[in-house]
């Protein structure tokens, strides 16, 4: 008797679930329009593209959507045929403005973008594949496509540590003293030149790990630069992220100053413990020493998470 209420149940849930489907299907999308992005456009999409993405575009050797609404830019797709697969297309950037998310921006441009490359390759491409890091919304969006996940053979992207877990951590025990001639200075302090400077700086010393347009939408109050008398950037620690998961996800010392990275990692790590106690941490392996640095004074190893990669059979 259990059985068959189990099952019955199961159907239950799964007609609840056929039903929204289908009601999602007939709700109207906004009025929105698509263009095609070519070298010509890339600049207009370029913040809403990753720093690789559009300059593929603008060498010609990758192509992409904008969805636009109210003459505005609201999302941004971009993809290209793997180099060494022409029947595999690479999903290298897929981006919605936050304010506009959970409205299926997203899942019309994976759809026109998928639609526009069967036309333009007359149906020779089989597979598609996308690497990223694990992100709710991103992962049910392309799970929703058809995409299967899998871990990315590139092993471990990340480590995961509690916000909380960083009042005890060797960063906020030790005693930070502000280097001569140098000044601390939030994001909510930087204007977009400022910032435009700071990308310029990390792009010389080949430290740029995300884009221009994701450095400009990094959380103001948590992310610090620290400034030498010149005005130069002499260290940075830059918080991307929302209420439940946040990621340092640009850090930088001029000459790998120990001390420099300690002031603008203690200083993001105050904002977090006072606004974001609950949240989850990720701190990106991206190279030994920048990686090494932050999770020593951050504290312990945390939990591993790998990169994923989704994958659509055509």
């Amino acid at each position: 008797m259990d059985e068959l209420e189990n099952r019955q149940e199961q159907q239950e849930q799964e007609d609840e679930r056929e039903q929204q489907y289908e009601q999602d299907k007939q709700d109207e999308l906004p009025p929105v329009e698509l263009y095609s992005i070519g070298p010509k456009e890339v600049e207009l999409a370029a913040p809403l593209l990753t720093t690789e993405a559009a300059e593929l575009i603008r060498n010609d050797e990758a192509f992409g959507l904008a969805i636009v609404e109210e003459d505005e830019v609201r999302g941004a797709v971009c993809a290209r045929l793997a180099p060494e697969n022409e029947m595999c297309l690479e999903l290298l950037s897929l981006y919605v403005v936050p304010q506009c998310r959970r409205r299926r921006l997203g899942g019309t441009l994976l759809i026109e973008l998928l639609e526009a490359c069967g036309e333009a390759f007359d149906g020779t491409v089989a597979r598609v594949e996308a690497s990223f890091s694990p992100e709710p919304g991103l992962e049910a969006l392309l799970k929703k496509a058809g995409f299967k996940m899998e871990e990315d053979e590139k092993g471990v992207h990340s480590n995961i540590v509690s916000v909380s877990a960083l009042a005890d951590s060797p960063l906020m025990k030790h005693e930070t003293v502000l280097p001569k001639g140098c000044t601390l200075v939030s994001f909510e302090n930087f204007s977009q030149i400022r910032i435009r400077r700071l990308f310029q700086t990390l792009e010389k010393a080949d430290a740029d790990y995300i884009d221009l347009s994701r450095l400009y939408q990094a959380l103001p109050g948590a992310s610090f630069v620290l400034l030498d008398a010149e005005g130069s950037p002499v260290a940075c620690a830059v918080l991307s992220g929302g209420e439940e998961r946040l990621c340092l996800s640009q850090f930088f010392t001029a000459g790998g100053s120990t001390s420099a990275g300690m002031v603008v990692l203690q200083a993001a790590s105050k904002v977090l413990l006072e606004q974001y106690a609950d949240a989850w941490l990720e701190i990106p392996l991206l190279t030994a020493s920048s990686a090494g640095l932050a999770k020593r004074l951050l504290g312990g190893e945390g939990k591993k998470e790998p990169l994923l990669r989704a994958v659509l059979e055509l």
